[in-house]
């Protein structure tokens, strides 16, 4: 599996959304900043593609 393919491992039900959750939540609370429009978006795909900027 490399960076940019999804996971394929069993992962407990709604996991990808308390991660997406989380982020929001850290976002919001600890750094103190907006959720931007496109925060979604970004935030599901770093979930599913990892953050490792591509070669």
């Amino acid at each position: 599996m490399t960076r940019a393919e999804p996971s394929r491992r069993a992962e407990p039900p709604g996991c990808r959304l308390d991660l997406l959750a989380g982020a929001a939540w850290v976002r919001t609370v600890f750094r103190r900043l907006p959720v931007e429009d496109d925060f979604v978006p970004r935030a599901v795909a770093t979930v599913l593609t990892g953050a490792a900027p591509s070669a």
